[in-house]
């Protein structure tokens, strides 16, 4: 019998708003769509206000983070189901991202399950 995967959270402001249930199974057409956007960032990314052409998987997971935390502000479900989808297969180990807004600030914690090991961004969103 497989163990049951953790889900992965996002918390925002103290409140788990979203969450992605690691155990269900993508079709084709959506692990394909997460290949697509693979090839779109290797095209380059913004990070910081700076064109990146080569970004390298940390830098990827960082906007893939800022995307799914802009499409739950904007309340599009359909880019926040993808992004996490995004985030829980190129990151398994990724467990909570935990969000404070303040305004047009947003600060996001990435928790990590196996190394208790956390990443601090800050963001405007």
């Amino acid at each position: 019998m497989q163990a049951t995967a953790r889900p992965m959270l996002l918390i925002v402001n103290q409140q788990t708003v979203f969450e992605y249930d690691r155990n269900q199974r993508l079709p084709g057409k959506q692990r394909e769509f997460l290949d697509v956007m693979d090839q779109d960032m290797a095209q380059g990314i913004e990070v910081d206000g700076c064109f990146v052409e080569e970004p390298d998987a940390s830098q990827k997971i960082n906007h893939v983070v800022a995307s799914l935390v802009h499409a739950h502000h904007d309340g599009n479900v359909a880019l926040c189901k993808a992004t996490a989808a995004y985030l829980a297969l190129r990151s398994p180990d990724l467990i909570e991202l935990q969000v404070v807004e303040d305004g047009e600030v947003f600060s996001v914690q990435l928790i990590y399950a196996k190394e208790e090991q956390s990443v601090d961004d800050t963001s405007t969103a």
